[in-house]
């Protein structure tokens, strides 16, 4: 059985032959007789020929040479390819490596091992907040422990990975022109990490009873709790020359 060190130059052997192929389907197509004009593919182009990419033999061969160095480390031990595949597919697309492969600053064989190194994440939660209106040009609110802002339509496109959701996730796609008017509530929290592969013991308990529920939020509704007891809506008083209606 080859060292984890061992293992890495298979590695990249692999992420060079398969990022050889990606240039090559995804190569912009050029034409035009006074220059070259890129003929930008449309999403349905681009998620098509990624699933042809992820189904040749040397994206196979790059999951298997990945697992090779990753499990070794202990963590994510899992025997599933399927289980292998799917994570490598996601890291793939959600990194945005397949709408510009040319990028030098991209992926490599061993910052895909570092996606899979990592053992816990931070989780932002953006919640819109309905009805909160404040002057135009006001600055962020920031507290303790929660924020209170407006972002233009090109901060969320960015923050919520639009084109790369455009490409790859069409289910998931968020009206950000919309979302752009509204206030948000936005809170950070850390999660540890769970192995491929790996499902919970409760969640094992409750997998042959699926119900409908909500999200739960609780560091968000603590948030909501404080923000409840503020006044905020200053123009009571001004319609009612200084009295707040109850």
């Amino acid at each position: 059985m080859l060292s984890i060190h061992e293992s890495r130059p298979h590695l990249e052997e692999a992420w060079i032959v398969f990022h050889a192929q990606v240039a090559a389907k995804l190569r912009p197509l050029k034409s035009g007789e006074k220059g070259e004009v890129c003929l930008i593919p449309t999403s349905i182009a681009v998620r098509t020929i990624v699933e042809e990419l992820e189904s040749e033999p040397q994206f196979d061969k790059l999951v298997e040479a990945l697992k090779q160095v990753v499990e070794k480390q202990g963590f994510h031990t899992s025997k599933n390819l399927d289980t292998w595949k799917g994570a490598v597919k996601t890291a793939l697309r959600r990194s945005g490596y397949y709408l510009d492969p040319f990028n030098p600053s991209h992926l490599t064989g061993q910052r895909l091992v570092q996606i899979f190194e990592g053992r816990g994440a931070k989780y932002t939660h953006l919640s819109p907040l309905q009805f909160l209106h404040l002057p135009w040009g006001t600055a962020p609110i920031v507290c303790k422990s929660f924020e209170i802002r407006k972002f233009t339509q090109e901060e969320l496109d960015a923050l919520l990975q639009t084109e790369i959701t455009r490409n790859f996730y069409t289910g998931s796609m968020a009206d950000t022109e919309l979302l752009s008017r509204y206030w948000f509530l936005i809170m950070s929290e850390s999660y540890a990490s769970r192995p491929l592969g790996k499902i919970p013991a409760e969640e094992m308990a409750d997998s042959r009873h699926i119900c409908p529920q909500y999200t739960q939020f609780p560091q968000i509704e603590s948030a909501l709790y404080r923000i409840a007891l503020c006044d905020w809506r200053p123009w009571h008083k001004q319609l009612s020359g200084g009295k707040r209606h109850r």
